[in-house]
């Protein structure tokens, strides 16, 4: 009884310490996300301002209406063509000569087989279109749910000079 005494001492000042150490590492992990996070932001361009404002409301569990931003005219009319597949799909960040690339690969793919996948957004990255497809299943496959694919083509000059896809 009189060794179990002499631990409490040290013992208690290891646990502080260990309680000390947590709380500081906790600390640091908050402060290096934040870094980070501002970080991303300011790479790609973000007003911080806005993104502050909208944290409370995301925070208290309303969810906060996305921004609609204006197509061109010109996208506007290269939606239109391809309709079926870009119709719901969100292309406010792809270039006009982007999505009619997109357009032409669906359409050459489309005679190819039964089903025109779903584009759900496109995006322009340089000289790169990128898009993200949901495809059914093929008719010879099994059924099952449809998959999303991550597709990537390079375009100069309105001409696809190579395209690949993930996920499939």
């Amino acid at each position: 009884m009189d060794a179990l005494g002499i631990l409490w001492g040290p013992g208690l000042v290891f646990v502080g310490l260990a309680v000390w150490v947590v709380r500081k590492a906790w600390k640091a992990s908050r402060i290096e996300r934040d870094l980070e996070e501002e970080r991303l932001t300011r790479a790609l361009g973000f007003d911080s301002a806005s993104l502050r404002a909208q944290a409370p409301a995301e925070a208290v569990g309303a969810r906060a209406a996305p921004k609609l931003e204006s197509v061109p005219a010109k996208a506007e009319g290269s939606r239109a063509r391809f309709r079926g597949s870009l119709a719901a799909a969100d292309v406010s960040s792809c270039a006009p000569e982007h999505l009619e690339a997109i357009g032409a690969l669906l359409d050459g793919r489309a005679q190819s087989t039964a089903a025109r996948p779903e584009v759900l957004w496109a995006r322009s990255v340089g000289a790169h279109a990128v898009w993200c497809e949901r495809r059914p299943p093929a008719p010879s496959s099994p059924p099952g749910p449809a998959r999303e694919v991550l597709c990537i083509a390079q375009v100069r000059d309105g001409k696809v000079l190579r395209s690949w896809s993930h996920g499939e």
